[in-house]
């Protein structure tokens, strides 16, 4: 299983818990690969919300924490899998710590989320941190810890766990205004010890705040309410009693200010109530205070105050509505600028300069195409568009359908002229494509490329084709077989065929990693779906497996046999002759049974020489298999079994046997059956008896005339111990043809 169960403490289902990581993966790269609206990205949105309820179930939020290439959940480390690490490094290289969910969660918050995670690093940091813009982007349901470089400090712990109840003690005891005071003059660091102002900054301090609140009890929550106000009111009096001047009052103002800007908003709200109830009215220190908090926890704030969710006197919630109006078109000034500054003039001369670059525009569109637009441009509008052929068209100008245009205009381009001159950019830009058509799981794309360029590849025996050859060496790579590979969990059953039809037609890479998952896979499905992809790969696969036989995992060698034996080609009894009688029973019983298949003159002698044996587990195999034989021997000693039941306490073999002398149903056995009938067992009376009642149900599957004789014949005597059920038995026969 995925999850560590050993040490897994937190009362989730663990099937239910690795499900829910999977679709939120795979809704993760629907929200990258698709446009907003598109129908993939609700779907796979709303599977996962639904499923967030089950796991949840009294719950209203889940954590988890990330490391570089793992994911946390409480005390529990997830098993590296493909999906999970790809989550990871995702999380990870967004410098997430940790990320909690809540049940509240909804769609447009969940995409909101997506898109940031796909920002580069460098982007996150210049804007504030993943947190901040959460916040920003107007998500409340998703909170974030951002990894704070600058406060790691190493350890000699094995494992990083939850503060024990002396540390947290040891927090909860230094008084409120020690921080508060550290945090006006510099006094304090994350480690506790004091320090300058430089080694403990507002953010620092509320990244330590809120993680205490997430560790924190309902009791202890409650505590910490009634602690604030009596706080920030000894805040405010060092403030008065100590003569600092106006600038330094306010520097200080805008240090809290800064502070309340990083709290979780439960923290916030709880800081605010106690700042504004002692402040009053006098609004020169909250306008110092407040114009270091960011626009968009400002317009937070107003709207909490508006909903009485904080407590907030008249002139204060003046103030707060000027300031909120003044930040709603500060923000909206910033994203336009922004938007305009991310494209610079020269960026876009420099794209137009290379897309016309050689001529005309008109060049590149064929005359009987730019006939038909100009038709279209003159017509006043267009009739009778059904609503379908308007969305077929709409869907044609999303990205991923231009990235699709744009391969195959390349692809054209390459059949045209193999030896362009711009066979350089084309190489680079089709292996890009590949790239981005391995993120977006587009695998039907990556089958058409290759198919495309393989055909260059085969026809042009004696040269070679630049273009063709250093493109097609990715698909030969390990790199790119994994990737494949990965993509099984990471998009789910919705993309199974497509890499199945991928691998057909690459095939010859992906043969060793697809049996190295297959030695590794859990998950029963998975295993039949790789084993049934590697049938189809034929003769090479069929070779790679042989050589596997040997594996020291009894459970890999048994599927490589049943595998093996799908092929039905007898050329594989040469290697299986080493696994008869191997010290794994259910090695062995495979290897007997492949020698049945097979019709292996000696897999008859196997059967007798195992039914004849000491151990009572072969005995048994042997038996259940006995019914693929055609030999009277075999069948002999099946009844042999059914007589004389030597070593056999429970009835286990005899019942077995009775199995298999049906399954093969010769009316022959029936004499032998009715002698098994006649025999007595004084020390096991119930067992016996239990196994004569089996003895006349197996009868059902003989011949009908065969078996209506033999249990008339009991049925018709006046009494005895199995006279009613060769009745019962005899009724469900078919009815005797009057004929």
């Amino acid at each position: 299983m995925p999850i560590d169960q050993q040490h897994y403490e937190l009362d989730f289902d663990p099937k239910v818990l690795n499900r829910f990581i999977f679709l939120f993966n795979i809704a993760r790269h629907h929200a990258r690969s698709y446009p907003f609206e598109h129908p993939q990205i609700a779907k796979s949105i709303q599977n996962f919300i639904t499923l967030l309820d089950d796991l949840l179930e009294y719950r209203d939020e889940i954590t988890i924490g990330v490391a570089k290439d793992n994911l946390i959940i409480g005390d529990a480390s997830l098993e590296k899998n493909a999906v999970f690490k790809d989550l990871a490094n995702s999380l990870f290289d967004c410098d997430i710590a940790s990320f909690t969910i809540r049940r509240s969660v909804n769609h447009e918050e969940l995409f909101a989320f997506y898109q940031l995670l796909a920002l580069e690093v460098e982007e996150i940091r210049a804007k504030g941190g993943f947190s901040y813009l959460l916040r920003d982007a107007g998500v409340g349901s998703v909170k974030v810890l951002d990894i704070d470089y600058s406060s790691f400090h190493s350890t000699e712990m094995e494992t990083i766990t939850a503060p024990t109840k002396e540390e947290e003690e040891e927090i909860e005891d230094m008084p409120w205004e020690h921080f508060i005071s550290g945090l006006i003059d510099g006094k304090l660091s994350a480690d506790g010890e004091k320090a300058t102002a430089d080694e403990l900054d507002p953010a620092t301090l509320a990244q330590l705040m809120n993680q205490q609140k997430l560790q924190q009890g309902d009791a202890e929550k409650k505590q910490g309410e009634d602690t604030y106000e009596a706080t920030i009111t000894s805040f405010f009096k060092e403030l008065d009693n100590e003569g600092r001047n106006d600038k330094q009052r306010a520097a200080s103002m805008i240090r809290l200010g800064n502070f309340v800007d990083q709290l979780n908003p439960d923290l916030r709200r709880d800081l605010l109530n106690s700042t504004f109830a002692t402040i009053g009215d006098r609004t020169e220190l909250a306008e110092d205070m407040l114009s270091a908090v960011s626009p968009q926890t400002l317009i937070e704030i107003f709207g909490e105050a508006s909903d009485e969710q904080i407590t907030t006197p008249p002139a204060l919630l003046n103030l707060l509505a000027k300031l909120s109006q003044h930040a709603a078109k500060d923000a909206t000034s910033a994203r336009v600028i922004q938007k305009h500054e991310d494209s610079t003039g020269d960026d876009i001369e420099e794209r137009i300069r290379t897309i016309f670059q050689g001529g005309s525009p008109d060049d590149f569109i064929p005359a009987d195409y730019q006939k038909f637009l100009q038709d279209v441009l003159a017509m006043e509008k267009l009739e009778n568009v059904l609503p379908e052929t308007v969305e077929e068209l709409s869907q044609t100008l999303e990205g991923h359908a231009i990235e699709t245009s744009v391969l195959n205009v390349i692809l054209d381009l390459i059949d045209d002229d193999p030896m362009s001159e711009q066979a350089e950019l084309m190489t680079q830009n089709l292996l890009d494509l590949v790239h981005y058509f391995i993120e977006v799981g587009d695998f039907d794309s990556l089958a058409t490329t290759y198919d495309r360029l393989h055909e260059h590849h085969t026809e042009s025996e004696a040269f070679s084709i630049p273009i063709a050859e250093e493109t097609l060496k990715i698909y030969d790579t390990e790199e790119f077989s994994n990737a494949v590979l990965e993509g099984l969990n990471i998009w789910g059953e919705e993309k199974h065929g497509a890499i199945r039809k991928l691998i057909g037609h690459i095939s010859g890479p992906f043969i060793q990693p697809i049996i190295e998952r297959l030695g590794d896979e859990e998950e029963m499905g998975m295993r039949q779906y790789l084993m049934s992809v590697l049938l189809e790969m034929g003769e090479p696969a069929k070779e790679a497996l042989i050589k596997r036989l040997h594996d020291s995992r009894w459970y890999f060698v048994r599927n490589i046999i049943i595998l093996l034996r799908r092929f039905d080609d007898p050329a594989i009894m040469q290697p299986m002759k080493r696994l008869i009688g191997h010290k794994h029973p259910k090695i062995h019983f495979e290897a007997m049974k492949t020698y049945l298949h097979f019709k292996d003159p000696k897999a008859d002698l196997y059967l007798i020489r195992e039914m004849r044996g000491d151990d009572l587990e072969r005995r048994k195999n042997a038996a259940l298999l006995a019914s693929n034989s055609s030999s009277p021997a075999v069948y002999q000693e099946l009844i042999n079994i059914v007589l004389e039941g030597r070593a056999d306490p429970e009835y286990e073999l005899r019942t077995i046997a009775l199995k298999s002398l049906a399954d093969i149903a010769d009316p022959n056995f029936l004499p032998s059956l009715k002698d098994a009938l006649a025999t007595r067992n004084l020390f096991r009376p119930g067992l016996h008896k239990e196994f004569k009642v089996n003895l006349l149900r197996t009868l059902i599957k003989y011949p009908p005339e065969a078996a209506h004789a033999f249990l008339t014949e009991l049925a018709e005597q006046p009494k005895g111990e199995l006279v009613d059920t060769a009745r019962q038995v005899l009724r469900r026969l078919p009815k005797r043809s009057n004929a």
